[in-house]
């Protein structure tokens, strides 16, 4: 059986070769509560629960029925990123910084893409788990502000720089 991420309940049909033939049910896996048909003669049916998964990784379980093994699946939580800012102001001169990126997961790989041709990222643009990036903004010989981004995983870092006085 599949079940999302967020968890749920389910059910799996019995249904032996004879209708005299008792069985049992044991869940293999901490993550899986049989909430009912915990035994049974004949056919029958076998409840089960399972509860949130946070972790970033897929579970995969099973439970036994009557000496048959029954295998539960449940999706990973999706990857969750969040920037240690969100916004950050540089002079006309410009210069260098560097953003943490927080991921819920050690396996949840982000990108780091940039909008404005003024700022250039001087780390790695990719990582897995949490992690840095490193960024520089050029000096403002324009007359105007500007504003750019850097983001990862839907975060956004707004760069905004004044122009020289």
């Amino acid at each position: 059986g599949k079940i999302k991420a967020a968890g749920g309940s389910a059910t799996v049909k019995v249904t032996p070769n004879f209708s005299d033939c008792d069985w049992t049910t044991v869940s293999n896996d901490s993550f899986i509560i049989i909430t009912g048909g915990a035994s049974g003669t004949g056919k029958g049916t076998v409840s089960y629960t399972v509860a949130s998964n946070t972790n970033t990784v897929a579970l995969s379980g099973s439970i036994a029925i009557g000496g048959e093994t029954f295998t539960v699946e449940q999706a990973a939580a999706p990857c969750v990123f969040s920037l240690g800012e969100t916004e950050a102001s540089f002079g006309s001169t410009g210069g260098s910084s560097n953003v943490t990126v927080t991921a819920n997961g050690a396996n949840c790989t982000w990108k780091a893409v940039v909008s404005g041709s003024f700022i250039q990222i001087t780390s790695d643009t990719s990582g897995i788990g949490s992690g840095t990036v490193a960024y520089t903004v050029e000096a403002n010989a324009k007359t105007a502000t500007r504003k750019g981004t850097i983001t990862v995983g839907r975060q956004k870092l707004t760069i905004t720089q004044s122009v020289a006085p």
